[in-house]
């Protein structure tokens, strides 16, 4: 067998969660909090969250972020609006009636047409309190950008698609938005005051937040770090596998150790990594460079370069959007922290679509150097537990991850193969301190192309 497929396996996972993208999130677990408060309670279908919304359901949503829900349903005042169904007339009628929106026409209300991003962000900053009429804070071209400086919505919310999924995401973000006045801090202390909601099941929604605040606040403290130097250390449980190799007389260890320094040069970055390596008893050494868009790999017997797989690998090994994984609290669903010796130690999970487009992002990886060819397929993955180091400086120091991961290798028939992997990341600098020492003897590495890449691995 291929011992590479194992490490560039592990290595592919690993970069993968380390470079979550935010675009196939999904924020069920915000709808249930908003749920919980009486803020959403989705349709006949459940939350519908893969479709985008409607008119009718961005008034609902303003009318309760403003704690009016029950003064609408009690008003019986017509409007000119013949295409407004039974359920949303109180709604369409009370808002109307306070000049909270406007119909299409002057006799349609156009309920069912969907409600665009722009469109939401005003409701809720009208519910915020700020007003698009002449002289207003806003205007409703101008929606979006003040709706970022307000931070209720980012372009994380705007990459695709607007849904009832992103509708749900800005709804939360306005709970904790300060409403225009400076009387209160946060919305949702505002509909606890006027008895909007409950204030038990909203102190449970807002615990969580001074925590989220500090873990964003280490995150931040990387921002604008695009050099740094950092020690990885991945060790594995191979499991029923490795049961399995130790009955064929292999060694079932797994480990691999990483100096790296990376710095961002103009356009290029410029990298080195260092790695020891135990692979089911096959113990090597391995040295990485990245310079002008090429990974240089010298395993001991060879000195290769390439522009494809490796690279890409090295490049997000490098880690420069770290500090992404404390940029969107709303992909939190649970956190906690303790004291362990120096360090504040911050556990938290992400929200399973947030998790499952970095694990999609890692099938993708799979495929582009080649591993689904080698056997490597079908696999999932669980983030079984993250954890953020800061120092007694409130600095980030290391990152620990725990990863479940189960995925069908070939040995020449199919095998499921189920490991447990772990994963530290130490950070030793950032900044203009950090430099790439590069050998002098890159002209000297063989270009090859993936496949020949691999196999020199192999």
């Amino acid at each position: 067998m291929k011992k590479a497929l194992i490490t560039l396996l592990v290595v592919a996972i690993l970069a993968s969660a380390l470079a979550f993208s935010a675009s196939a999130a999904n924020f069920e677990h915000l709808a249930d909090e908003l749920n919980a408060l009486g803020l959403f309670r989705g349709t006949d279908a459940g939350y519908d969250l893969d479709r985008a919304p409607n008119r009718g359901e961005g008034l609902v949503m303003l009318i309760r972020l403003l704690g009016l829900e029950e003064q609408a349903l009690a008003c019986d005042s017509e409007t000119p609006f013949s295409d407004v169904p039974a359920w949303l007339k109180p709604y369409v009628a009370y808002a109307y009636e306070n000049d909270l929106t406007n119909g299409t026409s002057d006799t349609t209300y156009s309920p069912g047409s969907p409600c665009s991003a722009q469109m939401y962000v005003t409701f809720v900053l009208r519910a915020l309190g700020y007003s698009d009429g002449d002289g207003g804070d806003f205007t409703y071209a101008g929606a979006l950008d003040f709706g970022k400086k307000a931070g209720i919505i980012d372009d994380s919310l705007l990459s695709g698609d607007f849904l009832r999924d992103q509708m749900v995401a800005v709804s939360y973000l306005a709970l904790i938005a300060a409403p225009k006045g400076g009387d209160y801090d946060f919305l949702i202390n505002k509909l606890i005051d006027d008895g909007a909601i409950s204030r038990e099941t909203a102190l449970k929604v807002l615990a969580k937040w001074p925590l989220l605040s500090e873990l964003a606040a280490l995150g931040s403290g990387l921002d604008g770090s695009e050099n740094m130097e950092m020690k990885i250390k991945i060790d594995a449980d191979l499991g029923s596998l490795g049961a399995l190799l130790a009955g064929m007389g292999m060694g079932a260890n797994f480990s691999i150790d990483m100096d790296m320094s990376m710095v961002m040069e103009d356009d290029d970055i410029l990298a080195a990594i260092s790695m020891v390596m135990d692979i089911m008893g096959d113990a090597r050494e391995m040295q990485m460079y990245m310079a002008d868009g090429y990974a240089y790999v010298d395993t001991g017997d060879q000195k290769i370069k390439t522009d494809a797989g490796l690279s890409n690998i090295s490049g997000i090994l490098a880690m420069t959007d770290v500090s992404q994984l404390t940029s969107y609290p709303l992909y939190i669903t649970e956190i906690s922290n303790d004291i362990e010796g120096e360090y504040t130690v911050y556990s938290f999970n992400f929200a399973e679509g947030y998790v499952n487009s970095a694990m999609g992002m890692a099938s993708g990886l799979i495929g582009s150097l080649g591993l689904d060819s080698m056997g490597a397929g079908d696999m999932d993955i669980t983030i079984s537990g993250i954890k953020f180091y800061a120092d007694s400086d409130g600095a980030l120091s290391k990152i620990a991850m725990q990863f479940d991961v189960s995925a069908t290798i070939n040995m020449g028939i199919p095998m499921r193969m189920n490991i447990k992997m772990n994963m530290e990341a130490e950070i030793v600098a950032t900044g203009d301190s950090v430099k790439v020492e590069l050998p002098g003897n890159l002209d000297e590495y063989e270009e090859v192309d993936r496949e020949a890449a691999l196999a020199a691995a192999a």
